[in-house]
């Protein structure tokens, strides 16, 4: 039997073990109340079923015993609709059928007991007076008590029984105490507890135990000490270790995160919750806030194709950051499985590719756009090469032609002999073909000077743009001025071509887009750089022209920059003009 102690609510008693069967002799009804009305009150309380059997022979009715608990306990009415209270009189409970039957009596204490239990009771308490067994025969009633009290020890019992000082003799008084634990009753005034054979047997025994159980507590005090230290030794080494795994966690460059097998995320890395502003607990009150509404559709039905496959998953989505601008991501999420195969965890991580898709994006444009290049530089070609053939079919041929025939009839002249007139016309003669012989020159030059001026290479970059720009203003009627800051510059040939073929193309623009009326070009070095600007008054290049896609003259432009290691900067200002800067590294001297 256990040896926890019950609250008896009798302050002379105070706490006592289950299996206590002790009796109280009093006097009046007042003491016969101040006995049982607290012991039932503290049974109450303490989660006890409670039986008060009511004698005949006792100085009190079930009406004053219901009055007095009425008064201690307000809420009566509850426990006795509930069923944890009983008052029932003595000829209900010990004379079922019309006669006693002591063994039959103390059964159905063992039967209430069980009720009890089942009914989710810690135990009972209950109180009697057999006192009435005095008229018939008290033999009987003490051994009664005896059967009782060997009964109680071994059940969640604690029984009360009352005795009235006043129809009991001595001798049988002292018979009944024996028969219990203790006896209280109530001496000059106040209430005392006789003890009894049985009790001072029970206390050196409760002393024994009390004496063996405190030495079992400070034995396993100092085991669960021990036991205590090695716990918080252990702990405190896990903690380091999760301290230091997560701090590995949120210090990889990643963003990371595990979800439980259902796909609830349980843990999110400090780079995740910082990128995405957001807690833990806000993320998985709405795990889809931070994709982008456009990506939900998709990424959800492929997440959970892979979790019902139990395949790892791989995806590209677009994560808002903590500041609402939304970057493109690589997420990866694979399962983690124990020893039979079943998945117990789900580890994914976000890697940032915003940068690479953009620079993608950029790439696929660039690349159609220098296809479109591509297609215009071999149109360009064909439409240069058919030029060329019809200058030098229309103007060399017909020049070369016209000086054939002339020959021949120079020829035929000498050959037959003339008078002086004819000999006076070929005089004439000789005079057209010269002039014919210095157009075909001019136009030879001119057709060359076209494919590469010769100026570029026999006097150098400076002249060959100056040229270039007199060329210009008499073609177009469009002031062209040249500022040279540098007198002598050094520019391999092949940056020096780079340069003056972007000068063309720069020029070719204003005349077919700037409608402007002057251009002025400056020629500089700075910090060992070649710096070329071309500045016309024009309605100014917008940002679409500068990136679109009929700017092919433009990214032209800059494929013969990036040959030659140089850059271009081109800014446009509405109504107020275009200027392009062209850098490219000087190797070499400058003056």
């Amino acid at each position: 039997m256990a040896t926890e102690l019950r609250n008896t609510g009798i302050s002379v008693v105070g706490e006592v073990p289950w299996g206590t069967h002790f009796c109280t002799f009093y006097e009046t009804t007042q003491d016969l109340l101040d006995i049982l009305v607290p012991f039932f009150k503290a049974g109450l309380e303490s989660k006890e079923f409670c039986l008060w059997i009511i004698s005949n022979s006792e100085l009190l009715t079930m009406q004053e015993a219901t009055s007095a608990l009425q008064k201690v306990v307000p809420d009566l009415d509850r426990h006795l609709s509930e069923g944890s209270i009983e008052l029932v009189l003595h000829n209900k409970w010990f004379l079922e059928g019309g006669t006693f039957d002591f063994r039959k009596v103390a059964s159905r204490f063992g039967e209430k007991l069980d009720e009890a239990l089942a009914r989710g009771y810690v135990g009972m308490r209950l109180n009697g007076s057999p006192a009435w067994l005095y008229k018939d025969d008290a033999k009987e009633l003490v051994t009664f008590e005896k059967e009782v009290d060997k009964l109680f020890p071994d059940l969640r019992i604690i029984g009360s029984c009352t005795y009235p000082i006043a129809d009991s003799a001595a001798a049988e008084l002292l018979d009944v105490a024996d028969a219990h634990r203790f006896v209280i009753t109530r001496r000059l005034g106040n209430w005392e507890i006789l003890e009894t054979p049985g009790l001072m047997q029970a206390r050196a025994e409760l002393k024994k135990l009390s004496e063996e159980l405190e030495q079992r507590v400070i034995e396993r005090t100092r085991e669960l000490a021990a036991t205590s230290e090695a716990l918080r030794r252990e702990i405190v080494q896990r903690q380091q270790a999760e301290a230091r795994t997560r701090l590995i966690i949120d210090t990889i460059p990643t963003m990371a995160w595990s979800l439980q097998p259902d796909g609830t995320v349980d843990f999110l890395n400090q780079r995740w919750m910082d990128y995405a502003g957001l807690s833990l607990e806000q993320y998985i009150e709405e795990p889809t806030g931070p994709i982008h509404p456009e990506d939900i559709p998709r990424v959800i039905d492929k997440w959970l194709a892979a979790m019902a496959a139990g395949e790892p998953s791989e995806d590209e989505m677009r994560l808002r950051r903590a500041d609402g601008e939304y970057r493109w991501f690589l997420v990866r999420t694979a399962p983690l499985r124990d020893e039979s195969g079943k998945i117990i965890k789900w580890y994914g991580v976000s890697t940032d590719i915003d940068d690479r898709k953009r620079a993608e994006e950029q790439l696929k444009s660039t690349s159609e756009q220098l296809r479109a290049l591509s297609a215009r530089l071999s149109s360009a070609r064909e439409q240069e090469g058919t030029r060329i053939a019809r200058e030098l079919h229309d103007e060399l041929g017909s020049a070369l032609t016209s000086l054939k025939w002339d020959l021949e009839g120079i020829d035929k002249l000498c050959s037959e002999g003339g008078n002086q007139a004819d000999v006076s016309n070929v005089g004439e003669k000789i005079k057209e073909m010269m002039k014919v012989i210095d157009a075909t020159l001019n136009a030879v030059l001119r057709i060359s000077s076209e494919l590469r001026p010769t100026i570029l290479d026999d006097l150098g970059l400076l002249e060959a743009i100056e040229w270039q720009a007199q060329q210009f203003e008499a073609r177009t009627g469009i002031v062209c001025q040249v500022d040279s800051l540098v007198e002598n510059l050094d520019l391999s040939q092949e940056k020096a071509t780079a340069v003056f073929r972007i000068l063309q193309e720069a020029l070719t623009n204003v005349l077919r887009h700037a409608n402007a009326t002057r251009v002025n070009i400056t020629i500089a070095a700075e910090e060992a750089e070649f710096v070329f600007e071309i500045r016309d008054n024009g309605r100014g290049i917008t940002e679409d022209e500068k990136t679109g896609s009929r700017s092919l003259g433009l990214i032209g432009m800059r494929e013969r920059a990036h040959l030659v290691g140089g850059r271009i900067e081109i800014i446009g200002v509405g109504e107020r003009g275009t200027v392009l800067t062209l850098r490219v590294p000087i190797h070499g001297h400058v003056d």
